[in-house]
């Protein structure tokens, strides 16, 4: 059982820890289970989602580490981020899907990713 570390069809990112999801996700991977219950949507009997997963929180948080590195402001780094694949293979086409991964994740999950990479871990849910 993940809980709401894994949220399907879109992920879910309010009081995240992007820095820290990313690693814990790669965790839940490891473990030999066969089945999957995720915080929201059917049970999972593959690890396909949890790695899409895993490689979007990565890449999060390396965009937001990057950005923070040369100085950019938040609404500059949002205007640089590229997760146009992602969105795309969690929405399958499905614009419904799509504005849940743009308001759910990455609305709430940028900006923390992006305070984590100036501030350091975050002791905060907002």
């Amino acid at each position: 059982m993940t809980g709401d570390l894994v949220v399907y069809t879109a992920p879910y990112a309010f009081g995240s820890f992007i820095g820290e999801w990313g690693p814990t996700m790669r965790k839940v991977m490891a473990i030999d289970a066969a089945t999957i219950v995720p915080g929201h949507g059917p049970l999972m009997h593959d690890k396909s989602y949890l790695g899409l997963l895993a490689d979007l929180l990565e890449s999060v948080a390396a965009q937001a580490k990057e950005a923070a590195k040369e100085g950019l402001s938040l609404e500059d780094a949002r205007k640089k981020l590229d997760v146009h694949r992602f969105r795309e293979q969690f929405a399958h086409g499905d614009e419904q899907t799509g504005r849940a991964f743009d308001g759910f994740f990455l609305g709430p999950g940028f900006p923390r990713a992006y305070r984590e990479a100036k501030e350091g871990p975050l002791h905060d849910e907002t």
